[in-house]
């Protein structure tokens, strides 16, 4: 053992001898990090959301497909502390893409630093919105199962097909 790593740990015993307080820890969950995987599944009627070999982005029955998993990684917050994510589709390298108010929601190849590619996503709630970093008002809108994923306005309480329960795998 090195001279520097002998102190080193002589010190920390003195410290944890004294009583004094080293430091504190809390649980983390997975919205604490910089990025995780999550299914997000609607309110409505239970479907996730998922993609097609297609790039489309629509909801299906859970299990149905093995493309409903997502990659969220954080990029910032709002002045609030809420997450900003990119929502990446398991191994297809391509992000979930507003293309505009009454859309259809898209996969397109990531590019950083594209608002149109950056989601606020409240991790904290049960259920939560997912709304479009490029206009806030817009959220993801399930439309029922099989069906393209559309880009909605919302003033407001979101009505029960805005909003998404996430669950951590």
């Amino acid at each position: 053992m090195s001279i520097t790593r002998k102190i080193a740990v002589a010190a920390m015993g003195a410290v944890m001898l004294s009583g004094a307080v080293v430091g504190t820890s809390s649980v983390a969950t997975a919205a604490d990090t910089v990025g995780f995987w999550a299914r997000a599944q609607n309110e409505a009627d239970d479907t996730n959301l998922a993609y097609t070999s297609t790039w489309a982005v629509v909801t299906q029955k859970p299990g149905a497909t093995s493309l409903e998993g997502w990659y969220f990684t954080k990029v910032d917050e709002t002045t609030e502390g809420t997450g900003i994510y990119t929502i990446e589709g398991d191994n297809s390298r391509n992000c979930v893409t507003d293309k505009g108010t009454g859309q259809d929601v898209r996969l397109e190849p990531c590019e950083p630093g594209k608002l149109t590619q950056q989601w606020v996503v409240d991790t904290g709630q049960e259920h939560t919105t997912i709304a479009s970093r490029k206009n806030l008002n817009e959220v993801l809108t399930a439309e029922g199962v099989g069906k393209n994923v559309k880009l909605v306005q919302t003033y407001g309480k979101p009505s029960l097909n805005q909003l998404w329960t996430l669950i951590y795998f």
